[in-house]
């Protein structure tokens, strides 16, 4: 709302309608716009003093376009998302999207373009832009988001690494491979603990306490020519030894540190799935590992576990997995709860979507 006069004035009407714009006495012009409306026309009105003037305005609607459709995962699942669809440039609240079907529904004026950006409320989830042209009464735009590939963290998704893949399932050293002190066979009868299957290399005290330094070495790996090649493996560390892995690029002759670790600041128990970026100028060459356990004595049962050591492109892939939604109330009053746990997640407040403020 607007008055022009003595003392020209604005206001912003309320979730009514309503509005009051304080003025000194005098003759104004009143006018009135709003997103989505036609503006009014200039309405003369007169200020009395000490007086409340009242001036009601209608505006008339625009030509609408109902924009709908679904809002899914895009990188593999094809679950529905709960998310805020939003229109770029026009005021008010995001629409949101049903959080067990992912359908949305908005209102725009017809006969122009929009961008609608659509936020995921589940985490790990690309914030996507997308276009649509409301040129008719009905539009349908469906919404496909991807994850976040570098967090990785978009539940039903792991870190992969896609390239050359060494497993440990026989009873010693594959072919090409050099140890010194590493065993295949589990001597000390362990178990897999690392996050792999089967077999595994594994350099471990067993019940010495003496000091040993066991080195794994591996044959020349193939990195394929992907932009930045990633390490990975399964891991699992027991007690208070020093872990470090070497990268070499001359056939041994010469070793650059990719990663250590003696401060045990994390922890390295398992199973863990570890990553480690290659050297920049990797890619597309050969390159051969080196795994080094070394202990400094005076404790027993201290050991490196490893498995399914693989270069290459570092990916965020989907496991088999599902969704589960719903809503968690008191059992006596019926009123949602907000902060309830349930497994990895927990429900939590959401007061900017009226449909869903509690308990989801």
């Amino acid at each position: 709302m607007s008055v022009d006069g003595p003392i020209p004035a604005d206001a912003v009407t309320d979730a009514s309608g309503r509005y009051t714009l304080q003025v000194p006495a005098g003759n104004y012009r009143l006018t009135a716009a709003d997103y989505g409306f036609t503006g009014s026309a200039a309405q003369s009105v007169a200020v009395t003093a000490g007086a409340t003037t009242v001036s009601n305005v209608t505006l008339k609607a625009l030509p609408s376009a109902v924009v709908s459709g679904v809002v899914t995962d895009g990188s593999g699942h094809g679950w529905p998302l709960y998310a805020s669809v939003a229109v770029a440039g026009m005021p008010g609240a995001p629409v949101y999207t049903n959080p067990y079907t992912g359908a949305y529904r908005l209102a725009v004026p017809r006969g122009h373009s929009y961008t609608l950006q659509v936020t995921p409320e589940e985490t790990g989830y690309q914030a996507t832009s997308v276009k649509v042209s409301a040129g008719s009464s009905t539009v349908r735009r469906d919404v496909s988001v991807p994850v976040d590939q570098a967090s990785c963290t978009a539940p039903g998704y792991t870190q992969q690494v896609s390239g050359p893949t060494q497993t440990f399932d026989g009873t010693a050293a594959p072919a090409g491979w050099t140890t010194n002190g590493w065993a295949f066979d589990d001597p000390s009868q362990r178990g897999n603990h690392t996050g792999g299957s089967g077999g595994f290399a594994i350099a471990d005290t067993g019940s010495s306490t003496s000091a040993v330094q066991d080195t794994l070495t591996s044959a020349p790996i193939g990195v394929p020519d992907v932009p930045a090649p990633t390490l990975a493996f399964n891991s699992d560390v027991g007690g208070s030894g020093i872990v470090a892995i070497g990268v070499s690029s001359d056939g041994g002759a010469d070793w650059t540190s990719i990663w250590s670790d003696s401060s045990f600041e994390e922890p390295l128990g398992g199973p863990q799935f570890r990553t480690v970026a290659l050297p920049s100028g990797l890619a597309g060459t050969s390159v051969m590992l080196q795994f080094t356990f070394a202990t400094f004595g005076g404790s027993a049962n201290q050991w490196w576990a490893i498995d399914n050591v693989a270069v290459g492109a570092l990916t965020c892939a989907p496991v088999a997995a599902g969704l589960v939604a719903g809503t968690i109330g008191d059992a006596t009053t019926g009123l949602p709860l907000d902060g309830a746990s349930l497994g990895a997640g927990a429900t939590g407040p959401q007061p900017r979507d009226p449909a869903h403020p509690h308990g989801l």
